[in-house]
């Protein structure tokens, strides 16, 4: 995968995982606590994947674009980065 290519995929990983944890706030603040922390388990799985499948050798072949968030230099775009308090864990 050439840098461009990586900083597309790097974007767009980004970009699903902050989109999984809004809807994921969205489905927990229906659910009791036994629903949503199986909910929660799952979208954890898939997020932590996309991190360790996706993400990870990105960084480890383009350290350059790891997020500020993650100890990385890189500054993700504002149009990527949601609202105050819409991301993952908010």
């Amino acid at each position: 995968m050439n840098r461009e290519q990586a900083e597309e995929t790097n974007l767009l990983a980004i970009e699903i995982g902050l989109r999984l944890g809004r809807h994921l706030q969205k489905l927990r603040s229906g659910c009791g606590s036994k629903e949503a922390h199986d909910i929660t388990r799952r979208f954890a799985d898939v997020m932590a994947n996309i991190l360790i499948e996706i993400q990870n050798p990105l960084y480890e072949e383009y350290p350059d674009l790891k997020p500020q968030e993650l100890g990385g230099p890189f500054k993700v775009p504002s149009n990527i980065v949601p609202p105050a308090g819409l991301g993952c864990g908010r």
